[in-house]
Protein backbone atom coordinates (compact mmCIF):
# COMPACT_ATOMS: atom_id res chain seq x y z
CA UNK A 1 0.00 0.00 0.00
CA UNK A 2 1.49 3.34 -1.02
CA UNK A 3 1.27 6.25 1.43
CA UNK A 4 1.01 9.80 0.09
CA UNK A 5 1.11 13.20 1.74
CA UNK A 6 -2.44 14.13 0.78
CA UNK A 7 -5.11 11.74 2.03
CA UNK A 8 -7.93 10.86 -0.35
CA UNK A 9 -11.11 10.53 1.73
CA UNK A 10 -13.83 7.96 1.31
CA UNK A 11 -16.71 9.93 -0.08
CA UNK A 12 -20.35 9.51 -0.93
CA UNK A 13 -20.60 6.54 -3.24
CA UNK A 14 -24.15 7.62 -3.95
CA UNK A 15 -25.95 10.76 -2.95
CA UNK A 16 -25.56 10.71 0.81
CA UNK A 17 -23.41 9.68 3.88
CA UNK A 18 -21.19 7.26 5.84
CA UNK A 19 -20.78 5.22 9.05
CA UNK A 20 -18.65 2.16 9.74
CA UNK A 21 -20.63 -1.08 9.42
CA UNK A 22 -21.52 -3.71 6.86
CA UNK A 23 -24.66 -4.45 4.89
CA UNK A 24 -25.88 -7.05 2.43
CA UNK A 25 -28.34 -7.12 -0.42
CA UNK A 26 -31.80 -8.50 0.19
CA UNK A 27 -33.56 -11.05 -2.03
CA UNK A 28 -36.57 -10.07 -4.07
CA UNK A 29 -39.66 -12.03 -3.06
CA UNK A 30 -42.42 -13.58 -5.11
CA UNK A 31 -44.47 -11.28 -7.30
CA UNK A 32 -47.90 -10.27 -6.11
CA UNK A 33 -51.02 -11.57 -7.80
CA UNK A 34 -53.76 -9.04 -6.99
CA UNK A 35 -57.39 -9.78 -7.71
CA UNK A 36 -58.26 -8.24 -11.07
CA UNK A 37 -61.92 -7.84 -12.01
CA UNK A 38 -61.27 -6.70 -15.58
CA UNK A 39 -58.46 -6.58 -18.10
CA UNK A 40 -58.11 -2.79 -17.73
CA UNK A 41 -57.76 -2.64 -13.96
CA UNK A 42 -54.33 -2.23 -12.42
CA UNK A 43 -53.20 -2.18 -8.77
CA UNK A 44 -53.73 1.12 -6.97
CA UNK A 45 -50.40 2.42 -5.66
CA UNK A 46 -51.61 5.89 -4.69
CA UNK A 47 -50.82 6.97 -1.13
CA UNK A 48 -47.86 7.23 1.23
CA UNK A 49 -44.91 4.83 1.17
CA UNK A 50 -41.69 4.34 3.10
CA UNK A 51 -38.68 3.74 0.86
CA UNK A 52 -35.18 2.37 1.47
CA UNK A 53 -32.58 2.89 -1.27
CA UNK A 54 -29.19 1.16 -1.06
CA UNK A 55 -26.42 1.97 -3.55
CA UNK A 56 -23.20 -0.04 -3.28
CA UNK A 57 -19.83 1.13 -4.58
CA UNK A 58 -16.21 0.07 -4.86
CA UNK A 59 -13.58 2.80 -4.34
CA UNK A 60 -9.78 3.01 -4.42
CA UNK A 61 -8.72 5.07 -1.39
CA UNK A 62 -5.14 6.15 -0.71
CA UNK A 63 -3.65 4.87 2.59
CA UNK A 64 -6.51 2.34 2.84
CA UNK A 65 -6.86 0.52 -0.48
CA UNK A 66 -10.07 -0.89 -1.95
CA UNK A 67 -13.18 0.02 0.01
CA UNK A 68 -16.67 -1.36 -0.46
CA UNK A 69 -19.39 0.96 0.80
CA UNK A 70 -23.16 1.24 0.76
CA UNK A 71 -25.12 4.46 0.94
CA UNK A 72 -28.47 3.82 2.64
CA UNK A 73 -31.24 6.38 2.25
CA UNK A 74 -34.63 6.28 3.98
CA UNK A 75 -37.31 8.35 2.26
CA UNK A 76 -40.98 9.21 2.50
CA UNK A 77 -42.69 8.74 -0.86
CA UNK A 78 -46.04 10.08 -2.06
CA UNK A 79 -47.56 8.37 -5.10
CA UNK A 80 -50.29 9.76 -7.35
CA UNK A 81 -51.69 7.49 -10.03
CA UNK A 82 -53.69 7.80 -13.23
CA UNK A 83 -54.05 4.31 -14.63
CA UNK A 84 -50.53 3.18 -15.46
CA UNK A 85 -49.07 6.69 -15.20
CA UNK A 86 -47.41 7.30 -11.83
CA UNK A 87 -46.06 10.45 -10.16
CA UNK A 88 -43.53 9.76 -7.40
CA UNK A 89 -42.62 12.54 -4.93
CA UNK A 90 -39.69 11.68 -2.66
CA UNK A 91 -38.71 13.41 0.59
CA UNK A 92 -35.30 12.47 2.10
CA UNK A 93 -35.53 11.38 5.75
CA UNK A 94 -32.12 9.96 6.69
CA UNK A 95 -28.87 8.77 5.15
CA UNK A 96 -25.96 6.64 6.30
CA UNK A 97 -23.03 4.87 4.67
CA UNK A 98 -22.07 1.33 5.62
CA UNK A 99 -18.43 0.48 4.92
CA UNK A 100 -16.01 -2.41 5.28
CA UNK A 101 -13.39 -0.12 6.89
CA UNK A 102 -13.29 1.86 10.15
CA UNK A 103 -10.30 4.22 9.72
CA UNK A 104 -12.47 7.10 8.53
CA UNK A 105 -15.96 7.97 9.74
CA UNK A 106 -17.71 10.54 7.56
CA UNK A 107 -20.56 12.46 9.16
CA UNK A 108 -23.48 14.23 7.54
CA UNK A 109 -25.07 17.13 9.45
CA UNK A 110 -28.83 17.50 9.49
CA UNK A 111 -28.44 20.65 7.38
CA UNK A 112 -27.08 18.48 4.54
CA UNK A 113 -30.17 16.27 4.46
CA UNK A 114 -32.51 19.25 4.85
CA UNK A 115 -30.86 20.88 1.82
CA UNK A 116 -31.71 17.87 -0.35
CA UNK A 117 -34.93 19.05 -1.93
CA UNK A 118 -38.08 16.98 -2.17
CA UNK A 119 -38.23 15.91 -5.83
CA UNK A 120 -40.86 14.53 -8.18
CA UNK A 121 -40.33 12.07 -11.01
CA UNK A 122 -42.61 10.29 -13.47
CA UNK A 123 -42.95 6.51 -13.44
CA UNK A 124 -45.06 3.83 -15.08
CA UNK A 125 -46.78 0.65 -13.96
CA UNK A 126 -45.84 -2.10 -16.40
CA UNK A 127 -46.92 -5.71 -16.80
CA UNK A 128 -50.18 -7.58 -16.41
CA UNK A 129 -51.71 -10.83 -15.16
CA UNK A 130 -50.53 -10.09 -11.65
CA UNK A 131 -46.88 -9.59 -12.65
CA UNK A 132 -46.56 -5.84 -12.28
CA UNK A 133 -43.47 -3.65 -12.08
CA UNK A 134 -43.01 -0.03 -11.03
CA UNK A 135 -40.53 1.56 -13.45
CA UNK A 136 -38.83 4.88 -12.67
CA UNK A 137 -36.78 6.10 -15.66
CA UNK A 138 -33.36 7.72 -15.27
CA UNK A 139 -33.19 11.03 -13.42
CA UNK A 140 -30.23 13.33 -12.67
CA UNK A 141 -29.92 15.46 -9.53
CA UNK A 142 -27.20 18.01 -8.74
CA UNK A 143 -26.19 19.10 -5.24
CA UNK A 144 -24.19 22.24 -4.50
CA UNK A 145 -24.21 23.78 -7.99
CA UNK A 146 -26.54 25.30 -10.57
CA UNK A 147 -25.75 23.89 -14.02
CA UNK A 148 -27.18 25.35 -17.23
CA UNK A 149 -27.30 21.82 -18.61
CA UNK A 150 -27.22 18.54 -16.73
CA UNK A 151 -24.54 17.48 -19.22
CA UNK A 152 -22.19 20.24 -17.98
CA UNK A 153 -19.16 19.28 -15.91
CA UNK A 154 -19.26 20.05 -12.20
CA UNK A 155 -17.38 23.10 -10.90
CA UNK A 156 -13.86 22.40 -9.63
CA UNK A 157 -13.19 25.71 -7.84
CA UNK A 158 -15.14 27.21 -4.91
CA UNK A 159 -15.31 30.64 -6.58
CA UNK A 160 -17.03 29.26 -9.70
CA UNK A 161 -20.26 31.32 -10.04
CA UNK A 162 -22.24 28.10 -10.51
CA UNK A 163 -21.42 26.98 -6.95
CA UNK A 164 -24.23 27.55 -4.44
CA UNK A 165 -24.67 27.03 -0.70
CA UNK A 166 -27.84 24.92 -0.29
CA UNK A 167 -27.18 24.06 3.37
CA UNK A 168 -26.69 27.78 4.18
CA UNK A 169 -23.57 27.38 6.31
CA UNK A 170 -21.54 30.04 4.52
CA UNK A 171 -19.32 27.50 2.74
CA UNK A 172 -19.32 26.56 -0.97
CA UNK A 173 -21.43 23.59 -2.00
CA UNK A 174 -22.59 20.99 0.51
CA UNK A 175 -20.72 20.46 3.79
CA UNK A 176 -19.95 17.13 5.42
CA UNK A 177 -17.14 16.07 7.76
CA UNK A 178 -14.81 13.16 8.42
CA UNK A 179 -13.23 11.94 11.66
CA UNK A 180 -10.73 9.22 12.50
CA UNK A 181 -7.41 9.00 10.68
CA UNK A 182 -8.08 12.51 9.35
CA UNK A 183 -10.44 15.10 10.81
CA UNK A 184 -11.84 17.69 8.42
CA UNK A 185 -14.88 19.46 7.05
CA UNK A 186 -15.38 18.88 3.32
CA UNK A 187 -17.11 21.17 0.82
CA UNK A 188 -18.37 19.34 -2.24
CA UNK A 189 -20.61 19.31 -5.28
CA UNK A 190 -22.21 16.19 -6.69
CA UNK A 191 -24.14 14.95 -9.72
CA UNK A 192 -26.12 11.74 -9.30
CA UNK A 193 -28.14 9.70 -11.82
CA UNK A 194 -30.32 6.69 -11.11
CA UNK A 195 -33.19 4.61 -12.41
CA UNK A 196 -35.25 1.99 -10.59
CA UNK A 197 -37.42 -0.98 -11.48
CA UNK A 198 -39.23 -3.02 -8.85
CA UNK A 199 -41.78 -5.81 -8.63
CA UNK A 200 -45.05 -5.43 -6.75
CA UNK A 201 -45.08 -7.91 -3.86
CA UNK A 202 -47.72 -9.17 -1.41
CA UNK A 203 -48.50 -6.97 1.57
CA UNK A 204 -48.26 -3.59 -0.20
CA UNK A 205 -44.54 -3.88 -0.86
CA UNK A 206 -42.28 -3.18 -3.85
CA UNK A 207 -38.72 -4.47 -4.31
CA UNK A 208 -36.21 -4.05 -7.10
CA UNK A 209 -32.79 -2.94 -8.30
CA UNK A 210 -31.22 0.50 -8.67
CA UNK A 211 -28.95 1.41 -11.58
CA UNK A 212 -26.86 4.49 -10.75
CA UNK A 213 -23.74 6.57 -11.27
CA UNK A 214 -22.26 9.52 -9.36
CA UNK A 215 -19.70 12.24 -10.06
CA UNK A 216 -18.33 14.27 -7.15
CA UNK A 217 -15.82 17.11 -6.69
CA UNK A 218 -14.29 18.31 -3.42
CA UNK A 219 -14.11 22.12 -3.61
CA UNK A 220 -12.22 22.55 -0.36
CA UNK A 221 -11.51 21.19 3.10
CA UNK A 222 -10.36 22.42 6.50
CA UNK A 223 -7.48 19.91 6.54
CA UNK A 224 -4.56 19.98 4.11
CA UNK A 225 -4.48 16.19 4.35
CA UNK A 226 -7.61 15.92 2.20
CA UNK A 227 -7.11 15.26 -1.50
CA UNK A 228 -9.49 14.72 -4.39
CA UNK A 229 -12.48 12.40 -4.31
CA UNK A 230 -11.45 8.79 -4.98
CA UNK A 231 -12.51 7.07 -8.17
CA UNK A 232 -15.54 4.92 -7.41
CA UNK A 233 -17.90 2.77 -9.43
CA UNK A 234 -21.08 0.80 -8.77
CA UNK A 235 -20.52 -2.60 -7.20
CA UNK A 236 -20.18 -5.21 -9.97
CA UNK A 237 -22.89 -7.31 -8.32
CA UNK A 238 -25.98 -5.40 -9.44
CA UNK A 239 -28.06 -6.97 -6.66
CA UNK A 240 -26.02 -4.96 -4.15
CA UNK A 241 -27.83 -1.79 -5.27
CA UNK A 242 -31.53 -2.11 -4.55
CA UNK A 243 -34.64 -0.43 -3.19
CA UNK A 244 -37.56 -1.49 -1.01
CA UNK A 245 -40.92 0.25 -0.55
CA UNK A 246 -43.68 -0.43 1.99
CA UNK A 247 -47.03 1.32 2.14
CA UNK A 248 -47.56 3.28 5.38
CA UNK A 249 -50.30 5.44 6.89
CA UNK A 250 -50.80 8.90 5.42
CA UNK A 251 -49.91 10.36 8.81
CA UNK A 252 -46.46 8.71 8.86
CA UNK A 253 -43.85 11.44 8.52
CA UNK A 254 -40.06 10.98 8.30
CA UNK A 255 -39.58 10.62 12.06
CA UNK A 256 -42.06 7.74 12.24
CA UNK A 257 -40.66 6.05 9.15
CA UNK A 258 -37.06 6.18 10.40
CA UNK A 259 -38.05 4.89 13.85
CA UNK A 260 -39.83 1.90 12.24
CA UNK A 261 -37.30 1.15 9.48
CA UNK A 262 -36.32 -2.28 10.83
CA UNK A 263 -39.89 -3.55 10.73
CA UNK A 264 -40.71 -1.77 7.46
CA UNK A 265 -37.75 -3.14 5.50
Amino acid sequence: MKFISRFTPIMLAAPLTLIAATATAEPVGAVVTPEITSQTEVPDLSGTWAQKVVTSAVSKVSMIGEVISQTVAINQVQIKQNGREITVTTKPCSVELLSDQSMIKPQIPRSYIDAMDTHTRKATLQGDAGKYSLVMPGRTTVLGANLKSLDDALPTEPNDPRVVDPDKDGQPGMTMSITGLVKSDLYLVQKHWDKMKGQLLPGDRIAGEVTWKTNQVILGATSRMVGDSPASSPHPDKKQSYFRMTRVDEADQCQNIVSKKKELF
